[in-house]
């Protein structure tokens, strides 16, 4: 009794295998709420055939490995819940003989949070050799929809009065599309220019009724975050939108924040060099005006010459040597 109720509490799934046959005999209440599903759709079912499994050959292949070594672990097969959204695991298990009987106890632990962290950091250093800001922000935007599999993401420059936007990547359903400008008002982007960082796990559409982007998608969740300048000043955001509810909204939320701090940095970049190529462009008109008029006076003096000549007096103006 004592230990069913270890079993009944544990905070990591657990799953009791026949070790002969791979058949589940027993699984924690823990273990359904993760997957989200009953106990019917476990007990009784071979382990690969849980249809948890992303990959199941490679499950199987664990399995034999487990009744030669008596003990296995991976966290490179990830599972994928009952509402389809996929998850990364730790998997521990082990072969102990009870009684008469060889059983298979694994206990799986929910790693999503640390995985994507690692993967979020990994692709940030990857990155650093990326030829433009703009190549950086659509590798970022596609990034975050695949690794937070998310439906809609875009990253965008704050206009100076923070009232509106400009993005500079959108990335929906798998693909870039043209950016565009907004207003901010009566979005969910429009509160994170107010609060820094908002996110909305559930119910996105219904709490904006007026967000054009949300009603049509069938938004259900929305996370976003505020890019700040070198001197302190909110430049950009970056915000994420999906048609599931956050199953992990504070992981979401944590990787906007670490992505925000260079595309940020990015951004000021970018920010400044317009600003660099708008002064040189100005510079280079302004020269080419000079220019231009000392031509047309040069073009001037030569002509009084040449009418001083024509009338017998001595030449106006001395032209210098490269003026002639």
């Amino acid at each position: 009794m004592r230990y069913r109720r270890l079993f009944e509490t544990a905070q990591d799934g657990i799953l009791i295998l026949d070790a002969g046959s791979g058949t589940i005999r027993d699984v924690n209440p823990f273990l359904m709420e993760m997957l989200g599903c009953v106990r019917e759709d476990v007990v009784g079912r071979k382990l690969w055939e849980m249809g948890f499994f992303k990959d199941v050959q490679r499950s199987r292949e664990a399995f034999l490995r487990l009744q030669k070594d008596g003990y296995v672990r991976y966290e490179d097969l990830p599972l994928e819940r009952k509402d389809g959204t996929v998850f990364e695991v730790e998997f521990i298990s082990n072969v102990y003989t009870v009684g008469d009987e060889r059983v298979i106890q694994c206990n799986i632990r929910d790693i999503t949070e640390r995985k994507r962290i690692e993967h979020t950091l990994r692709f940030l250093a990857q990155s650093g050799g990326t030829a433009s800001s703009g190549d950086f922000f659509q590798a970022l935007a596609r990034y975050l929809a695949q690794s937070l599999s998310m439906d809609y993401v875009c990253i965008d420059r704050l206009e100076t009065d923070l009232l509106s936007a400009q993005t500079v990547a959108v990335y929906y359903e798998g693909k870039f599309e043209d950016n565009i400008s907004y207003t901010l008002k009566d979005t969910p982007c429009g509160d994170v220019v107010a609060k820094k960082t908002c996110c909305f796990p559930r119910d996105a559409r219904r709490l904006f009724p007026k967000d054009e982007v949300l009603q049509r998608m069938s938004a259900e969740s929305y996370a976003g975050t505020i890019l700040w300048s070198s001197r302190g000043k909110p430049i950009g955001l970056i915000a994420v939108i999906g048609r599931r509810p956050l199953a992990y909204p504070g992981l979401v939320e944590s990787v906007l924040q670490l992505v925000a701090v260079r595309a940020a940095g990015e951004l000021d970049r970018w920010q400044m060099e317009e600003v660099l190529r708008a002064g040189n462009a100005e510079l280079t008109h302004f020269n080419s005006a000079m220019v231009d008029r000392e031509l047309r006076m040069i073009e001037l003096k030569k002509r009084i010459n040449e009418l001083c000549v024509k009338a017998g007096l001595p030449p106006e103006y001395k032209l210098e040597f490269g003026e002639k």
